[in-house]
């Protein structure tokens, strides 16, 4: 997930995320004029890594039990688009972005299982776990925002 401007554009590397990430970023950079302000390189299984502001952190998965992969990368990017609406850090936007892209993975019918409750249940499931502190502080986060109502107004339907 590139973001720059307001397009979002979804790649998945299978090697060398900071190579693709910046190739992604050369790449926006020469179609649409716009410079990327982050990028956010899905890794499967492995997570994914985020780039923002001359920084780079990786974001472990979450372990569950893989039942269908369908719409995972599309619960990536809602989860981690949610979490830049809702005002949250890079690293925070990834931890609700593996969330929901583990969640998705995890169900057959993932439109389905992609509750703000689920996804807050199976990040504080994992918290323990993490032992870097700005991924525990960012994974905490995560988890308080999906517990709360969001602050910003809904559109009202006609």
């Amino acid at each position: 997930l590139v973001l720059g401007g307001v397009e979002p554009v979804t790649y998945r590397p299978r090697r060398a995320p900071i190579a693709m990430a910046t190739i992604a970023g050369v790449i926006l950079m020469s179609v649409t004029g716009v410079a990327p302000i982050m990028v956010a390189a899905t890794l499967g299984a492995g997570g994914c890594r985020v780039f923002w502001a001359g920084r780079t952190q990786r974001v472990p998965p979450f372990a569950l039990p893989i039942i269908n992969t369908c719409g995972a990368g599309d619960a990536f990017n809602a989860g981690y688009i949610f979490g830049l609406i809702e005002g949250a850090t890079p690293t925070a936007c990834a931890v609700i972005g593996n969330a929901a892209g583990a969640v998705a993975a995890a169900s057959e019918h993932p439109h389905q299982s992609l509750t703000r409750s689920r996804l807050a249940q199976v990040i504080r499931n994992n918290e323990s776990a993490t032992r870097h502190k700005e991924l525990r502080e960012s994974t905490l986060e995560a988890a308080a925002l999906l517990s709360r109502r969001s602050t910003k107004p809904r559109r009202r339907r006609r």
